[in-house]
This record gives structure tokens, C-alpha cells and sequence, in this order.
């Protein structure tokens, strides 16, 4: 029976070897999302600090996970050095999600185990991640050739709210859930 729960740091091997399998699998894709150097060890490990990490366990393996924030500039420009280009970047983005300054949570680094795909783990982290939102605006990004990701985005409510360049180069698509 697959559980789902809060990542802690004794999860870390884990979730690291469940990341190292899923980028290969996105690259063999042609998603080039993740790196050698995104997601890392540090990156998993603030979340799980933040109890921002969700991880779907079946027995004692990990199979799946997301994380969540509330800090936008911290998640989409960590690796952006001018901070008033990054303010900008980050108003521009969102001036089509919200006309108020409302709180908004944003979901991250969802994976799950290619062989546990397609029996509803991502559905069910979404689902417990949208628990934490209590109410906000959710919104999400993901690289426009990952069809995959958009239709179950699109099932779960989610709609496209705008396009964003990643710091990468990669053209990505913003969901939104309000």
C-alpha cells in the first residue's frame, strides 16, 4: 500500500537516487528541466527543513514526491544575481495570474518513479500538496514538451496562465489553480 507523507532527512539516499532515475528519463524525453547540478542534495534537503517535501513511500521504497513554496523569487531565480530584474521578471509573470497581492503557493520538482507511472501517484502528491494552499492560488511550471505533465495538469483543474523562459533557455508553460 503506497503512503503518502512528509519527507524527512532520513529520506534524503532516497530521494536522491528517485531524482537521479527520473532525470534520465526526462532527458531520454527531451526534457531538459533537470540538470546535473537541479534538483540537489541541498535543494531536497531546505525542503524537508521547510516541510515542503511530500514523498509517496511504498514499503520502504520512495516512489514519488513534490515540493511546494510560498517564496517564488527563492524557487524560480535561484540562479538570477540582479535582484530588481528578478523582481520585475517575477511581476511581470504574475500580473496575469492575480490582479491582487494575493498569497501564492507554487508547486515544484513533482516526480514520480517511471516504474510506478500512470497509477495515479502524481494525482495523489498533487492532491496533498493542494492541502497546504489552504485556500491560495496555485500555480506551477512546466517545460512546454512535456505533454505528459500538461494533461495532468489540465485533469486536475489547472489551467495555462501565461509562458515563461526558464534561466536555461527552456520555454515553460504557467498553470494556474485558484
Amino acid at each position: 500500500m503506497i503512503k503518502i507523507r512528509f519527507a524527512t532527512m532520513k529520506d534524503m539516499k532516497k530521494i536522491m537516487n528517485l531524482c537521479d532515475r527520473v532525470r534520465v528519463q526526462l532527458h531520454e524525453n527531451g526534457i531538459d528541466m533537470w540538470d546535473e547540478d537541479y534538483p540537489n542534495e541541498e535543494i531536497f534537503g531546505e525542503d524537508i527543513q521547510r516541510k515542503n517535501l511530500i514523498v509517496a513511500v511504498d514499503g520502504r521504497k520512495i516512489i514519488g514526491s513534490i515540493s511546494f513554496n510560498f517564496d517564488l523569487k527563492t524557487e524560480l531565480f535561484f540562479d538570477v544575481e540582479d535582484e530588481k530584474a528578478c523582481e520585475a521578471e517575477i511581476s511581470k509573470l504574475l500580473a496575469s495570474c492575480l490582479a491582487t497581492k494575493e498569497t501564492i503557493m507554487s508547486l515544484h520538482r513533482l516526480m514520480v518513479h517511471p516504474d510506478h507511472q500512470r497509477q495515479g501517484i502524481a494525482t495523489r502528491l498533487i492532491q496533498e500538496a493542494e492541502k497546504q494552499a489552504l485556500g491560495k492560488t496555485i500555480i506551477l511550471f512546466t517545460e512546454a514538451n512535456n505533454q505528459k505533465a500538461i494533461n495532468l495538469y489540465l485533469r486536475l483543474g489547472y489551467t495555462r496562465n501565461g509562458m515563461y523562459t526558464f534561466t536555461f533557455g527552456s520555454l515553460a508553460y504557467m498553470y494556474k489553480k485558484a
